[in-house]
Protein backbone atom coordinates (compact mmCIF):
# COMPACT_ATOMS: atom_id res chain seq x y z
CA UNK A 1 0.00 0.00 0.00
CA UNK A 2 1.26 3.47 -0.89
CA UNK A 3 0.87 6.30 1.61
CA UNK A 4 0.80 9.87 0.30
CA UNK A 5 1.00 12.73 2.83
CA UNK A 6 -1.61 15.17 1.51
CA UNK A 7 -0.17 18.15 3.38
CA UNK A 8 2.83 18.10 1.01
CA UNK A 9 0.66 18.91 -2.00
CA UNK A 10 -0.37 22.47 -2.81
CA UNK A 11 -3.43 21.48 -4.77
CA UNK A 12 -5.79 18.58 -5.28
CA UNK A 13 -4.89 18.13 -8.95
CA UNK A 14 -1.22 17.62 -8.16
CA UNK A 15 -2.17 15.16 -5.41
CA UNK A 16 -4.29 13.11 -7.82
CA UNK A 17 -1.59 13.10 -10.53
CA UNK A 18 1.01 11.95 -7.96
CA UNK A 19 -1.34 9.27 -6.63
CA UNK A 20 -1.99 8.02 -10.17
CA UNK A 21 1.73 7.93 -10.87
CA UNK A 22 2.46 5.99 -7.69
CA UNK A 23 -0.42 3.59 -8.34
CA UNK A 24 0.86 2.97 -11.87
CA UNK A 25 4.41 2.34 -10.72
CA UNK A 26 3.26 0.15 -7.81
CA UNK A 27 0.93 -1.99 -9.91
CA UNK A 28 3.01 -2.12 -13.11
CA UNK A 29 0.43 -0.16 -15.08
CA UNK A 30 1.91 1.86 -17.94
CA UNK A 31 -0.67 4.68 -18.07
CA UNK A 32 -1.96 6.67 -15.07
CA UNK A 33 -4.95 5.13 -13.33
CA UNK A 34 -6.61 8.52 -12.89
CA UNK A 35 -6.97 11.02 -15.71
CA UNK A 36 -7.92 14.61 -14.89
CA UNK A 37 -9.76 16.47 -17.62
CA UNK A 38 -8.64 20.09 -17.73
CA UNK A 39 -10.01 23.14 -19.55
CA UNK A 40 -9.00 26.70 -20.35
CA UNK A 41 -11.01 29.76 -21.39
CA UNK A 42 -10.96 33.55 -21.73
CA UNK A 43 -13.69 35.61 -20.06
CA UNK A 44 -15.08 39.14 -20.22
CA UNK A 45 -17.59 40.27 -17.58
CA UNK A 46 -19.87 43.26 -18.33
CA UNK A 47 -21.93 45.48 -16.05
CA UNK A 48 -20.92 47.39 -12.93
CA UNK A 49 -17.76 45.38 -12.39
CA UNK A 50 -15.11 48.04 -11.76
CA UNK A 51 -14.62 49.86 -8.43
CA UNK A 52 -16.60 47.07 -6.70
CA UNK A 53 -13.68 44.74 -5.78
CA UNK A 54 -14.52 42.39 -8.64
CA UNK A 55 -10.89 41.48 -9.35
CA UNK A 56 -10.14 40.70 -5.70
CA UNK A 57 -13.25 38.53 -5.35
CA UNK A 58 -12.49 36.82 -8.66
CA UNK A 59 -9.03 35.89 -7.38
CA UNK A 60 -10.49 34.66 -4.10
CA UNK A 61 -13.01 32.45 -5.93
CA UNK A 62 -10.36 31.18 -8.36
CA UNK A 63 -8.05 30.26 -5.47
CA UNK A 64 -10.93 28.50 -3.71
CA UNK A 65 -11.69 26.40 -6.83
CA UNK A 66 -8.05 25.74 -7.76
CA UNK A 67 -8.29 27.85 -10.92
CA UNK A 68 -5.10 29.27 -12.47
CA UNK A 69 -4.98 32.42 -14.60
CA UNK A 70 -5.33 36.18 -14.36
CA UNK A 71 -7.91 38.98 -14.21
CA UNK A 72 -7.73 42.71 -15.01
CA UNK A 73 -9.83 45.81 -15.61
CA UNK A 74 -10.18 47.04 -19.19
CA UNK A 75 -10.49 50.54 -20.62
CA UNK A 76 -14.09 49.84 -21.73
CA UNK A 77 -15.29 49.19 -18.16
CA UNK A 78 -15.30 45.41 -18.24
CA UNK A 79 -13.23 42.87 -16.33
CA UNK A 80 -11.41 40.25 -18.39
CA UNK A 81 -9.13 37.33 -17.80
CA UNK A 82 -7.95 33.83 -18.59
CA UNK A 83 -8.68 30.77 -16.50
CA UNK A 84 -7.65 27.12 -16.49
CA UNK A 85 -8.36 24.21 -14.20
CA UNK A 86 -10.33 21.02 -14.01
CA UNK A 87 -13.44 20.89 -16.17
CA UNK A 88 -15.59 20.78 -13.02
CA UNK A 89 -13.82 23.76 -11.42
CA UNK A 90 -14.03 25.76 -14.67
CA UNK A 91 -17.79 25.14 -14.88
CA UNK A 92 -18.25 26.38 -11.29
CA UNK A 93 -16.04 29.40 -11.96
CA UNK A 94 -18.04 30.32 -15.08
CA UNK A 95 -21.32 30.11 -13.13
CA UNK A 96 -19.83 32.34 -10.44
CA UNK A 97 -18.65 34.89 -13.04
CA UNK A 98 -22.11 34.92 -14.68
CA UNK A 99 -24.22 35.15 -11.54
CA UNK A 100 -22.32 36.34 -8.47
CA UNK A 101 -19.07 38.25 -8.78
CA UNK A 102 -18.26 40.59 -5.93
CA UNK A 103 -21.05 41.57 -3.51
CA UNK A 104 -21.34 45.07 -5.05
CA UNK A 105 -21.04 43.99 -8.69
CA UNK A 106 -24.01 44.08 -11.04
CA UNK A 107 -23.25 41.59 -13.80
CA UNK A 108 -25.21 42.06 -17.01
CA UNK A 109 -23.31 39.59 -19.20
CA UNK A 110 -20.35 37.23 -19.10
CA UNK A 111 -18.70 36.09 -22.33
CA UNK A 112 -16.50 33.00 -22.61
CA UNK A 113 -14.22 32.48 -25.60
CA UNK A 114 -11.17 30.43 -26.53
CA UNK A 115 -12.64 27.46 -24.63
CA UNK A 116 -10.57 24.31 -25.04
CA UNK A 117 -9.44 21.14 -23.33
CA UNK A 118 -5.81 21.16 -22.23
CA UNK A 119 -3.33 18.57 -20.99
CA UNK A 120 -1.52 20.72 -18.42
CA UNK A 121 -2.15 24.02 -16.62
CA UNK A 122 -1.61 27.08 -18.80
CA UNK A 123 -0.87 29.39 -15.84
CA UNK A 124 0.66 28.96 -12.40
CA UNK A 125 -1.57 30.40 -9.68
CA UNK A 126 -4.12 33.17 -10.17
CA UNK A 127 -3.06 36.81 -10.28
CA UNK A 128 -4.58 40.26 -10.58
CA UNK A 129 -2.93 42.13 -13.45
CA UNK A 130 -2.58 45.89 -13.17
CA UNK A 131 -4.13 47.83 -16.04
CA UNK A 132 -2.69 51.08 -17.31
CA UNK A 133 -4.55 54.12 -18.58
CA UNK A 134 -3.45 55.95 -21.72
CA UNK A 135 -1.64 58.48 -19.49
CA UNK A 136 0.47 55.67 -17.97
CA UNK A 137 -1.22 55.68 -14.56
CA UNK A 138 -2.61 52.52 -13.06
CA UNK A 139 -6.35 52.08 -12.56
CA UNK A 140 -5.94 52.42 -8.80
CA UNK A 141 -4.58 55.96 -9.37
CA UNK A 142 -7.59 57.07 -11.42
CA UNK A 143 -9.82 59.75 -9.91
Amino acid sequence: MVSIPVQNFSDRARFIREAASLMSADEGIESPAIVMSRASFHFVVHGKVQHVSMRAYTKKQADKLGINGWVKNTADGTVEGDASGTVEACAKFKRWLQTRGSPRAVITKAEFTEERHIDAPVHVGFRIDKSKLANGKQWADRQ
